[in-house]
């Protein structure tokens, strides 16, 4: 989609539309009113009582992973938002609106020499961005509390209004009003539930199975894990079987062109293989809509476990939370060119000073808010944006009513996943009793089963603090159990892709010149892959501009691109 002077295109087929006598609506994504039926009805339902004076808080009855423009026929006006948990990304420039970074770069004719830097090196590290930040200063993702105006001729911002999470005299949800009413928004659809090894995922199922969602279960990942056999277990008690999905590898290099383009170009795309493949199965079998348990750490202690046990602490460590939490394992400054080697110096002070405005009275909350606001939007926000171009999907868990719910929560409720026991065990007792991957704990509140349970917790957070250390000082990021294809670094690292990337990015003076491909590590080559394939698309959108025809690689022209 893209809305500019001369009007709106879409010529994505995610996007649908529908029109009364007041207003035009376009949307993307998986889109709800609580109690309402999802999709069209929903929208439908809005139209009914929504106002222009009032919009900034009639948009928060509308819940999912969505983009939405609506044109109001009277004003000639278009609004555009996203859902307000952050779910679904847009972008805008001064002049335009698009549900696509490369769209929208694109139209703005922008290239390699536009880049922001800090920005390159903060992609090459992480294969992604945080905030609202994009490769161009004039390019900005909407944020989940922004409501764009367009007359036709600038994009006006205004605010919704949304309470921060962190605000306790905003009364939270009651959460199991919140499931009861989506399982009855989702009874239009073919639902396909997540379900691993895990807890949140159990959780997820077992309410919507407690409140009526005919639903199947799926995971993708190779026989013999335990986020495969597990599942299996909880599937049968449901009474519905386990749809897998293992990874193959056998056209990744055909598949190139089409996971840069689900990744829009501000995401590692070789992290959707695996996902894609598992998106298009579903699709495959009739699905409608995915519900995925990510979001579930903000009811447990999981994103503070590098403070542990002091849960209570009036100072947060903000250093040790980005070191164990989000860059265990940096680009290393052998890997660039001179040019490049001061920005990665600088990067983790750059990265604590935006950490800054999210400082709360005690550590956990400030964790909390982090991870929220500055980590999940962005990472979570790529990932179901890129899972809604195959399958619209769904993380009520990051709903903001949940997770203001979660931060409200008592902190001992979310130590020893007490809060998913409880939860669980009254909905379930059986499945609650069935063991988890995270140390063959039960996630049952029966005496006996927690009694079991201590030691192997006990055990459980030994083995995860024993892994943060382990990316920290051995590099590894990776373990036995992960669900990717055991050969699957070693098929990247061998595509023409691969070497023509790293090739490209030597031209343009970001890595070093002898710099080879054994010295990179594997968490961060699908990053500089990812980059290289951006700043070729680039160049190919100018070069067809011009007239010319070109493929992915398009005519590279690097005069312009070896001097930016």
């Amino acid at each position: 989609m893209l809305l500019t002077r001369e009007g709106i295109t879409t010529d994505d087929s995610g996007f649908h539309r529908w029109e009364n006598d007041k207003a035009v609506f376009y949307w993307k994504g998986f889109l709800y009113i609580q109690g309402v039926l999802a999709g069209l009805p929903s929208v439908r339902h809005f139209a009914t009582f929504f106002t222009e004076s009032n919009l900034d808080q009639d948009v928060l009855h509308l819940k999912g992973s969505y983009l939405m423009v609506m044109k109001v026929k009277q004003l000639n006006l278009y609004y555009c938002f996203v859902d307000s948990s952050g779910c679904h990304d847009a972008f805008y420039t001064e002049d335009a609106i698009s549900s696509s970074f490369l769209t929208l770069a694109g139209h703005k004719n922008l290239n390699i020499t536009k880049m922001n830097r800090q920005a390159i090196m903060e992609f090459l590290n992480f294969g992604h961005l945080f905030e609202n930040k994009t490769f161009f200063e004039e390019i900005r993702k909407i944020d989940s509390n922004e409501l764009l105006v367009f007359d036709r001729r600038k994009v006006m911002v205004k605010q919704k209004k949304l309470t921060p999470i962190y605000d306790e005299s905003q009364p939270a949800v009651d959460f199991h009003a919140f499931f009861q009413q989506l399982s009855q928004s989702l009874r239009n659809q073919r639902v396909s539930v997540d379900l691993s090894g895990g807890i949140d995922s159990r959780m997820i199922g077992v309410l919507l199975h407690y409140y009526g969602v005919d639903f199947e279960t799926t995971i993708s990942g190779r026989e013999g894990i335990q986020d495969v056999d597990i599942p299996r277990e909880v599937a049968s008690l449901f009474g519905v079987s386990l749809h897998v999905t293992h990874p193959i590898l056998d056209h990744l290099e055909e598949e190139v062109e089409e996971l840069f383009r689900i990744s829009d170009g501000l995401n590692d795309f070789l992290r959707h293989y695996r996902t894609l493949q598992h998106n298009r199965s579903r699709v495959q079998r009739g699905m409608e809509i995915a519900i995925t348990g990510i979001g579930g750490e903000l009811f447990k202690d999981f994103f503070w476990l590098q403070d542990f046990p002091f849960y209570a602490s009036k100072k947060a460590n903000l250093s040790r939370l980005f070191h164990t939490r989000f860059l265990p394992i940096p680009c290393g400054h052998h890997y660039f060119d001179d040019s490049f080697v001061p920005l990665q110096q600088t990067l983790t002070k750059q990265m604590l000073d935006e950490f800054s405005p999210y400082v709360l009275e005690t550590n956990t909350k400030t964790y909390d808010n982090i991870y929220y606001h500055y980590r999940m939007k962005s990472i979570a926000g790529k990932y179901l944006t890129a899972a809604n171009h195959v399958l619209p999907t769904y993380a009520p868990l990051l709903d903001e009513d949940l997770v203001r719910y979660g931060f409200q929560l008592n902190r001992r409720e979310r130590i020893f996943n007490r809060f998913h026991r409880k939860i669980i065990t009254h909905l379930n007792p059986e499945v609650s009793k069935i063991r988890t991957s995270e140390g063959g704990i039960s996630v049952s509140t029966d005496r006996l089963e927690v009694a079991k349970d201590v030691r192997k917790y006990a055990v459980s957070y030994s083995k995860r603090l024993m892994k943060m250390l382990g990316r920290k000082v051995l590099k590894k990021s990776y373990t036995s159990d992960s669900p990717e294809h055991p050969e699957l670094f070693t098929t990247i690292r061998q595509l023409r892709h691969t070497q023509e990337s790293l090739s490209l990015l030597k031209e343009v003076h970001i890595l070093h010149p002898d710099l080879t491909i054994d010295q990179i590590h594997n968490q961060h080559l699908g990053n500089l892959i990812s980059l290289a394939t951006l700043i070729f698309f680039l160049d190919r959108k100018k070069t067809e501009s011009k007239g010319q025809q070109a493929g992915l690689w398009g005519e590279r022209q690097m005069s312009i691109l070896s001097h930016s």
